[in-house]
């Protein structure tokens, strides 16, 4: 069976997704959706102002590897 993960995130300022990964979601996808997509919709909903923004995440396994965890840290500092 084909397998899809969609990632979306209602905020205060609009709704931000959805996004479509196809197969299982591992760190290498999760960066690459962080960077490509999801931070830069972050941005536009805030201004590019980062310093009001929290991010905050489930415990999935790509949310803690450390590429995407050196990713988040630099998107906000």
């Amino acid at each position: 069976p084909q397998k899809l993960n969609v990632w979306t995130r209602t905020c205060s300022r609009g709704t931000i997704g959805p996004f479509f990964i196809d197969g299982d979601l591992n760190a290498e996808k999760y960066e690459n959706l962080l960077r490509d997509h999801i931070i830069p919709e972050i941005e536009n909903l805030f201004d590019a102002n980062m310093q009001n923004v929290s991010f905050q995440q489930d415990g999935a396994e790509p949310h803690f590897a450390v590429r995407v965890r050196e990713f988040l840290n630099r998107a906000f500092p």
